[in-house]
């Protein structure tokens, strides 16, 4: 096929032709070249050109690609390139010459949406856990705090209130009623300090914690229930839950110091309330 130059615009307003290729209007095609660029203009029947005027998201596409040539094993669907205009991104997909062109440029975009609300809502949970985690911090951070201030306010108590330093005899009930009188504001702070450290504590530890000092506070609001033999059980049952959370943490540093106040606060809760040490160590 022999051809000097083509146009491939028609004006139908100024009813004249443009477009002429070659451009220079005294040029001409060399010989086979117009048979050539016939070629590559028939070739681009067979790709698909798949247009992202939002930009793209890289991993999505070839997530749906790879997708797409899963689905057509028998096709063979290949990308020919890749080109930017604008903010838009075009890539163009060879396809073979007798393949279905429409349901393959509907089931791409159909995939990369998918793959686009798959990965937003991965990066939406990643959002959420790094609030939780966050939300988590900062709770333990206020529990701390609570249990540094409460400490100190209970070594400024201890500076006024003394209780029984090894006291091997035994408390009698009536022994114990005078020092929770005498240290009522003291027990409290303690009891405080302690319900705030079981917060960090495992669940099942806190628990028990927790329930043990409503116990305990039922009971020293009761004089009928003042017994050294009672109270010294429920700061036994305090100071057991206190070690099996320390165990079950695996020795945290952190945790580890925070077992050790707890510890401290419920021997000292004892001598407030009355008890020796020898009546409160399991």
């Amino acid at each position: 096929m022999e051809c000097d130059y083509i146009f491939r615009t028609f004006d139908d307003e100024a009813y004249k032709f443009s477009g002429r290729l070659p451009v220079d209007p005294k040029s001409t095609f060399a010989p086979g070249e117009f048979t050539q660029r016939f070629q590559i203009i028939a070739s681009a029947l067979e790709t698909i050109d798949i247009t992202f005027t939002e930009g793209i998201d890289w991993q999505a596409f070839f997530q749906s690609f790879q997708d797409l040539r899963d689905s057509r094993p028998n096709e063979d669907i290949s990308i020919q390139g890749m080109e930017r205009k604008g903010n838009a991104f075009v890539v163009r997909l060879e396809v073979e010459a007798e393949a279905d062109k429409a349901a393959i440029e509907t089931e791409v975009k159909q995939r990369y949406a998918h793959q686009l609300a798959a990965l937003e809502a991965q990066y939406q949970e990643r959002l959420r856990l790094q609030s939780d985690e966050i939300a988590t911090y900062r709770q333990t951070q206020s529990s701390l705090l609570h249990i540094v201030q409460t400490m100190a306010e209970k070594d400024s108590i201890s500076q006024t209130f003394h209780g029984p330093v090894g006291n091997v005899a035994g408390t009698n009930q009536g022994q114990m009623t005078a020092y929770i009188n005498q240290n009522n504001e003291a027990i409290s702070q303690l009891i405080a300090a302690l319900r705030a450290s079981a917060q960090t504590f495992p669940p099942e530890q806190k628990d028990d914690v927790l329930m043990e000092l409503d116990d305990l506070e039922g009971d020293l609001s009761k004089p009928e229930k003042q017994e050294p033999k009672r109270i010294g059980k429920r700061l036994q049952r305090l100071i057991a839950a206190g070690t099996a959370a320390a165990t079950l943490a695996g020795g945290a540093a952190t945790f580890s110091g925070n077992v050790n106040d707890f510890t401290a606060n419920v021997l000292e809760l004892g001598e407030k309330i009355g008890l020796s040490r020898d009546e409160i160590q399991p």
